[in-house]
């Protein structure tokens, strides 16, 4: 069965860095690592102060991906919006982010009055529902899948070392 994926990585001190990877069509049952799925990379960058000297010039001779350079938070959080609902993914795959990265974008949305913010779901909604507790936000992605790699990535490293101590 076909999926589209979308991963997200998120800078959580107040969003100065998003990058969207998007992957076509992924068929679920193919084993076929990942790094040799075709995928789109796009990183969406605001300074918190100024961009470095020579910096959007350098972002756009950049051959890994594209890199949009935004002035501000709104911007950059609209561009994640445009991205989400452009590719329409099944699955949203991110690290800790029904934990943290979810809660700071969706709090930065409301506070910013950013448009289109239930774009991160299926259900379009007018009015914010309020905000849970952190990790308990996952409403706001109704009809798309999550996979968060924190809770699988902690267990790896607890059964690693206590292989490692048992040898």
């Amino acid at each position: 069965m076909p999926v589209r994926e979308h991963g997200i990585a998120v800078r959580t001190r107040l969003p100065s860095f998003l990058q969207p990877l998007t992957f076509g069509l992924v068929n679920i049952d193919d084993a076929t690592p990942p790094e040799q799925l075709p995928c789109t990379v796009q990183t969406f960058i605001r300074p918190l102060d100024r961009f470095p000297p020579n910096f959007q010039e350098q972002a756009k001779a950049s051959t890994r991906g594209t890199i949009s350079p935004m002035q501000n938070e709104h911007m950059l959080l609209s561009l994640l919006l445009g991205t989400i609902n452009k590719y329409d993914p099944d699955v949203i795959v991110g690290h800790d982010f029904a934990g943290v990265s979810l809660d700071v974008l969706l709090h930065r949305m409301r506070d910013l009055k950013v448009d289109h913010w239930s774009t991160l779901g299926r259900f379009r909604r007018s009015k914010w529902p309020n905000i849970g507790k952190q990790g308990t936000n996952v409403k706001f992605l109704n009809g798309r899948l999550l996979c968060d790699l924190a809770s699988d990535a902690a267990r790896v490293r607890f059964i690693a070392s206590l292989v490692q101590k048992c040898r």
